[in-house]
């Protein structure tokens, strides 16, 4: 028959082993030391339920050689555990090191991407939310026809978007609501990212592919541009609504001096506008792209 010690010391390896196996499943990102210190101790209470149910007639050979054992089995387990954490934590980050732009500066996902991990999957969720609002938001603009405030001859055939000038305003309702729903997500994906056991370089490479405008949690800065180009709109609107304009070759012109100056003066502030939403754009492009050089550049190692 086989010795109850060494059935008992069989027993515990098994749960070390199953240890290994289901603690990356079940454990929160930790260091390696406290994986090897949880390890170790997991084997010590394997050996002392193993002592009191089975080695009482041992010998102290069997003894402190099964303490030892296990608590060696214990630290490799905590080891073990580690490694396959870091592996998991390689292919999560693998999501942002595949990316790219797209023609339109939108990031594209790699396939498969929300399978790849905890990161990779709230990203995921994060980017399709985020996208749907500013498709809401886009599809907002559109029902308002703004785009033919831009031309003399789209107006003439639509000037119904001169009837709802003061709705414009509104939409900013919308933007700021965007804009904190984003800012939930970038702070959300942030807590996540410092949370996981990923090397910091990796962690400071997604941070900036997260939040490229900004700061995780902190309000879009382009929203005080996008709401002047509101502003500026409205304000277009409100003008033409006077029907002091012409349909000069494609251009507006005005019959009235002082709407042709306050024309411009509207036109210069959309502009503007316009311009540094296109140089936060140009900046979240760079941030973007040193993220993700910085991930692939630590994960290449």
């Amino acid at each position: 028959p086989v010795p109850p010690a060494l059935l008992a010391l069989l027993a515990g390896l098994a749960v070390l082993v199953g240890f290994t196996l289901a603690a990356p499943y079940l454990l929160p990102p930790v260091s390696l030391a406290v994986l090897l210190g949880i390890g170790a101790a997991l084997g010590a209470l394997c050996w002392v339920i193993g002592a009191v149910v089975a080695m009482r007639n041992a010998g102290p050979v069997w003894i402190f050689g099964s303490l030892i054992v296990l608590v060696a089995a214990g630290a490799l387990a905590g080891f073990g555990v580690s490694r396959l954490l870091n592996a998991g934590s390689t292919r999560d980050a693998s999501t942002f090191a595949e990316m790219e732009l797209g023609p339109d500066g939108k990031p594209v996902l790699p396939r498969g991407a929300d399978a790849r991990g905890p990161i990779s999957k709230l990203y995921v969720t994060a980017f399709n939310e985020a996208t749907a609002d500013r498709r809401d938001y886009e599809n907002a603009v559109g029902a308002m026809q703004l785009g033919t405030l831009s031309s003399p001859y789209l107006l003439e055939q639509a000037p119904q978007v001169l009837e709802h000038c003061g709705e414009i305003g509104a939409l900013k309702e919308k933007v700021a609501a965007n804009a904190d729903r984003q800012a939930k997500r970038t702070a959300e994906l942030a807590q996540t990212v410092h949370a996981s056991n990923l090397p910091d370089t990796v962690k400071d490479g997604i941070i900036l592919m997260i939040a490229p405008t900004g700061e995780p949690g902190e309000p879009d800065p382009a929203i005080t541009s996008q709401n002047a180009v509101l502003d500026g709109t409205q304000a277009l609107c409100e003008l033409l609504a006077k029907k002091s304009w012409r349909n000069d070759d494609a251009r507006f012109g005005f019959t009235n001096p002082a709407d042709w100056a306050r024309f411009r003066e509207i036109d210069a502030q959309r502009k503007a506008a316009a311009s540094d939403i296109a140089a936060l754009d140009r900046k979240a492009t760079t941030r973007f792209t040193e993220g993700r050089e910085m991930v692939r550049d630590a994960l290449s190692r």
